[in-house]
């Protein structure tokens, strides 16, 4: 618990909570919503394309995977960040332990190797 404590106390934790600027915590909340956009909603998208029955999915997905990358690692930072702002909070709940399994299991999912020989062709 005292890790927890001392991490509220940086000068970045306290900047994140108690700044009035509307660069401390609205913009960063603002961009893990917009890399949640990103990473969901093309996701969703392309999820509908293929049960669409997409034609060479493959070539004409790539684009789609960079921005979907992008949301991830806007998503990431900006997620350490509003945790270093809350540490206490986050990490003393089982809700962002569920999170952070599901998370794992779905980036482990897009590994090459976990794609089956007919999705890569």
């Amino acid at each position: 618990m005292r890790f927890f404590v001392w991490i509220e106390q940086t000068a970045l934790s306290v900047w994140v909570r108690e700044s009035p600027s509307l660069l401390a915590f609205p913009t960063i909340l603002f961009l893990h919503t917009l890399g949640l956009a990103l990473l969901a909603g093309i996701n969703v998208a392309l999820d509908f394309w293929l049960l669409m029955g997409a034609t060479r999915a493959r070539l004409a997905t790539r684009g789609f995977f960079r921005a979907v990358w992008l949301g991830f690692g806007i998503n990431a930072m900006s997620g350490i960040v509003l945790l270093i702002a809350y540490p206490a909070k986050a990490l003393t709940n089982w809700v962002f332990y569920t999170k952070a399994d599901l998370l794992s299991s779905a980036l482990l999912s897009l590994s090459p190797r976990g794609v089956p020989a007919a999705a890569t062709t």
